[in-house]
C-alpha cells in the first residue's frame, strides 16, 4: 500500500463522482476527510449514523450531503446519484457553500477545545 501524495489525493477527490466519508476509529465522527471532500466541492456520502453526532458545521442529509443505512441502500444511492448529475452536482456546491460561511479551522479548534475541556 502506497500512500497518494497530498495534491495527487486532492485531486482524486475532486475528480470523483462520489467520495465516501467513513467513520473515524471511534465510530460515528466527523474527520478532516469531510472536510476534505466539502472544500473540493464534490459530492460526499457517510453512513447516516453521522446525523447522531454534532457537527462542527451545519450540514443537512440530502441537502450538503447524502448517507447511506446498509450495502443496498449504498449501492442504490451511488447508482442513481450517478445518473442524476444535476442533483450531485447541486449537493455538492451546497456543501461548498456551507464550508465557505461557516467554517475555519479556529471555529473547528474552539469547539474541540469546549468539547474537551467543559
Amino acid at each position: 500500500f502506497q500512500k497518494l501524495p497530498f495534491n495527487e489525493y486532492i485531486d482524486t477527490i475532486y475528480n470523483s463522482s462520489i467520495n465516501l466519508a467513513m467513520a473515524g476509529t471511534g465510530g460515528a465522527e466527523f474527520t478532516f476527510r469531510h472536510l476534505e471532500i466539502l472544500s473540493c466541492c464534490s459530492f460526499m456520502m457517510c453512513h447516516n449514523e453521522i446525523n447522531q453526532i454534532e457537527l462542527p458545521l451545519p450540514i443537512k442529509d440530502g441537502e450538503h450531503f447524502v448517507t447511506f443505512e446498509k450495502k443496498e441502500d449504498l449501492l442504490e444511492k451511488i447508482n442513481f446519484y450517478l445518473k442524476n448529475d444535476k442533483s450531485r452536482n447541486e449537493i455538492s456546491l451546497n456543501g461548498r457553500k456551507v464550508l465557505e460561511e461557516n467554517y475555519s479551522p479556529k471555529k473547528h479548534g474552539e469547539l474541540l477545545f469546549d468539547k474537551i475541556f467543559f
